[in-house]
């Protein structure tokens, strides 16, 4: 998408909800060259709900104002990193299991609806799963 939108010899207006919405990483090389390229009038960027639009002529307080919305971007995506981590660690120190059993696990909750540690899946292969083992098996000796 980004090499169509830079390749392109008309003008291009690309539209965003948010600033947030086109990166939350300020040093992400593309977001540079797209507001380099709206401030040499070959491509706009327009976000709506924050009420910008980049253009070539846009003022030095606009040119800021885009500035201090790409690092709150930033900023918001690392809080929400640093949340996650903190639910994870909390959920283990709890021994609460952390996302989905790994592959011939089962997942098993509590009656109070926590997800435990789960327990090997002791039920038979579906047939299909056996079809396909045995024709690697097959193949493998020809």
């Amino acid at each position: 998408m980004f090499q169509f939108i830079i390749q392109q010899s008309d003008k291009v207006a690309l539209c965003y909800d948010k600033v947030d919405r086109l990166s939350r990483n300020i040093f992400d090389k593309r977001i540079s060259t797209l507001y380099d390229k709206a401030l040499q009038d070959k491509i706009e960027l327009h976000f709506v709900s924050d009420g910008q639009v980049i253009t070539s002529k846009i003022s030095a307080a606009e040119k800021f104002h885009f500035g201090i919305s790409l690092g709150l971007a930033k900023y918001y995506s690392d809080a929400i990193s640093d949340n996650v981590k903190r639910a994870h660690e909390q959920k283990l120190r709890k021994g609460e299991w952390v996302g989905k059993a790994p592959y011939s696990y089962l997942n098993i909750k509590t009656d109070d609806g926590k997800k435990q540690l789960s327990l090997m899946n002791t039920k038979p292969v579906s047939s299909k799963k056996h079809i396909n083992s045995t024709q690697l098996e097959h193949s493998l000796s020809i």
